[in-house]
């Protein structure tokens, strides 16, 4: 899975000024914030699309990616380290996923992989106040289309 599509697909890229590699788990995780900062953002009827592609994108990050991974690297770093600081870092990320694996699961109207197309997201606004270690690229030549022509073919499993 490439990240920095996912990233590109809501015309965001890492920060100039992070010095790790787009798929450090805190370039992660805050992507995850930000699908679910907008999530709750987009509460009336209208906005029900946008809930539904920032719904869909948190389900198919975490599934197809973020879970497959992070809970072992909190597990080798709870097993591993001897600070705490770590290690209390290292159960809230499993606690996260967890929590965040089954929030997503139980939304019953979220959409299924199937229902969302391509999604021109050049119209829609974003809050991306929080971010730290992504932020928004301006001069991104993609064309700021989620699920779809993007990371969405490729990352999504067509039925």
């Amino acid at each position: 899975m490439d990240v920095k599509r996912a990233y590109r697909s809501f015309k965001l890229h890492v920060a100039r000024q992070f010095a790790d590699l787009p798929d450090h788990i805190g370039a992660e995780l805050e992507f995850m914030h930000f699908l679910s900062l907008n999530e709750g953002k987009f509460t009336t009827s209208e906005e029900n699309q946008k809930r539904d592609l920032c719904l869909e994108n948190e389900r198919a990050f975490l599934e197809d990616h973020l879970q497959k991974w992070a809970s072992e690297l909190a597990g080798c770093l709870k097993e591993n380290s001897d600070s705490t600081f770590f290690i209390a870092l290292s159960q809230l990320t499993s606690e996260f996923l967890t929590a965040e694996s089954k929030y997503l699961k139980g939304r019953e109207e979220a959409p299924q992989k199937t229902e969302l197309s391509a999604i021109d997201i050049a119209g829609m606004e974003f809050d991306t106040s929080t971010l730290n270690v992504l932020e928004v690229d301006e001069a991104t030549s993609e064309p700021g289309v989620a699920l779809g022509q993007n990371w969405g073919t490729a990352y999504l499993p067509t039925e």
